[in-house]
């Protein structure tokens, strides 16, 4: 007999799924575990011997960055690296990920918007609908694995100066 327990309970945890042990030893375990809980796998046998197993969580974890400010003021559109100034303060913002299906996308801490990871692992967030005034602005993207543990991305920084120089 195996069980997944909430060691603060010693209870099992509901809504898991416990497949095996099979012929080879191994226990699949589906569904998902609560935040902020690790689970404890007990597994008695058939004369009621108990014995805690580690629990392996072979469940891919989620990354994503940020590396995309496309400045698309004038003619060519073109990106803007982090840590450098643009006229364009209405960006299209984009990125890549792993083992995520959408990113929530941020610029200095405020929710602007989702956008949808692609096959090939790319996000692309179309032109903000608010402005952004003049200054320094921080981009972050938060994205989630199939267990719901998010992960952040990397600090993009941009300068936006829409003043025209009185030369």
């Amino acid at each position: 007999k195996v069980e997944v327990n909430d060691p603060k309970t010693g209870k099992p945890i509901e809504g898991l799924k416990v497949e095996g042990p099979g012929a080879d030893g191994k226990v699949t375990i589906t569904g998902k575990v609560p935040e902020g809980v690790t689970p404890e796998l007990k597994v008695t046998d058939k004369v009621g011997n108990e014995t805690q197993v580690p629990v392996i969580d072979k469940t891919p974890v989620a990354t994503v960055t940020v590396d995309g400010y496309e400045d698309n003021v004038g003619n060519d559109p073109e990106n803007i690296a982090s840590g450098e100034a643009t006229n364009d303060n209405k960006p299209v913002l984009s990125g890549s990920a792993t083992n995520a299906k959408t990113v929530d996308v941020y610029v200095d801490g405020k929710f602007v918007g989702t956008a949808d990871v692609d096959a090939n692992g790319k996000w692309k967030l179309p032109e903000l609908t608010e402005a952004l005034k003049d200054g320094d602005h921080t981009i972050t993207a938060k994205a989630k694995d199939a267990l719901g543990r998010e992960v952040t991305s990397n600090e993009y920084t941009v300068t936006v100066d829409t003043e025209v120089d009185a030369g």
